[in-house]
Order: C-alpha cells, then structure tokens, then sequence
C-alpha cells in the first residue's frame, strides 16, 4: 500500500508539472491534473492538501530529483576523498560542482521543468511566497553554505556573486537555447555546447579565484 501511495503522488506531480508549464498556475484546475494523471480528484487532497501545496511539492520534487548526489562541500569532498585542501583540489571541486550542476539543469528527464521555472520567474504564481520560503530559500541557503565550505577566502558579499554565476550562466541560455539553435543551424551540438559552457564557466571561476586550471579544462 506504501508503494501504491507514493505511486499515485508522483504521478499527480508529473501531471500536474506538464499543466502547469503549459498553461500556468491560474489556469489549471486540480479536477485537470486529476485527469491528466489518470487519479481519483480526492487524491489531491489526501496527498498535498491543496493545489498550491501540490505546486510547491512540484518544485520540491524537480530539485530534489534532478539534484545529483552532492548535498554539501563537506559530502564532495568524501566522494572525492584524493581531493585535499590544496588549490588544485579546490579548482576541481569547482569544477565538478559546475559540470554537475549544468547536466542537471539542462538535461532533466522532466521536459517540462525549465518551462515552468521561467514561468514562474515571470509570471509569479499566488504559490510564490510559499515557495520561496520552503524551496527557494532553503536551497539558496545550502548553495552558499556549499561555498562557504570550500574556503575560498571570498568576502560574504562576493561569495553571494560567485555561488549564483553558474545557475545565471545556464538560465541565460537555456532561455535563449531557441535563438542559439537557429543562429547555428545544421552545426549545432547542444551536447558539446554545455560540454563548453562548463569549460568556460569553471574557467572564469577558477582564474578569478587564482587558482590552478585542471587539466579537464584546458584541454
């Protein structure tokens, strides 16, 4: 029964992401995204309680799930344990975490999840508060505590800059992935072009810190 339950939530979730994305928060209704998942209406309720508690889940859920498996500094570095204090070891962590953090956002399993972050961004939903005090928030307080635990002698201020310039990097052209496919037409490699976007993203972060370019990003 466990398995049978958690099956119904998820699939009300993935529905409910495809809808929302579509048609945004205002115009889906929860009797839709029961449809939509094939799922009694009474499931929304008993599950999340609301619809803007199932929108927040939604959100909790992508994150959560497309969030690889770094949960701190401190948890790279016992993935990675041949990785010391030393700036060479830093510059990898930097990285890594760049290169991860790329694939996640652009090659999620959910087609539908980068159309509903940008709606959101824009086009706030009545759920926003909600969210930004139970996802955003606390997720934007692990990022910098991420930061914080690589010592990288940043002022808090800069830290802010440095922890949030990847994510802005790929939000930037993820918006902008339509124009750059036509620019580049029949050559376009969307496969090497984040492989690059990584390169040159660690790159910068890395040189600003002073610190030695691994070998992953010279070449």
């Amino acid at each position: 029964m466990p398995h049978e339950s958690s099956d119904t939530k998820t699939k009300l979730i993935i529905a409910a992401g495809k809808l929302f994305a579509k048609k945004g928060y205002e115009g889906v209704s929860t009797r839709m995204i029961a449809e939509e998942a094939k799922v009694n209406l009474g499931g929304i309720h008993y599950h999340f309680g609301s619809k803007e508690k199932l929108y927040v889940e939604l959100f909790r859920f992508v994150l959560q799930r497309d969030d690889g498996n770094i949960k701190s500094a401190g948890h790279l570095k016992e993935l990675y344990p041949e990785w010391n204090g030393r700036p060479e070891s830093q510059a990898k962590i930097i990285f890594e975490l760049i290169r991860k953090m790329y694939r996640r956002i652009a090659f999620s399993e959910y087609t539908w999840k980068l159309p509903l972050f940008i709606r959101e961004s824009f086009q706030p939903s009545p759920a926003n508060a909600a969210l930004v005090e139970e996802v955003f928030r606390p997720l934007v307080t692990d990022i910098l505590e991420f930061c914080r635990g690589l010592n990288l002698g940043l002022p808090e201020e800069e830290l802010q800059f440095f922890a949030f310039f990847p994510s802005s990097q790929t939000m930037f052209y993820l918006m902008r992935m339509k124009n750059v496919r036509e620019m580049a037409r029949d050559e376009f490699d969307e496969e090497r072009f984040y492989e690059q976007l990584t390169k040159f993203t660690a790159k910068v972060m890395i040189l600003y810190l002073g610190l030695p370019l691994p070998e992953e990003v010279r070449t």
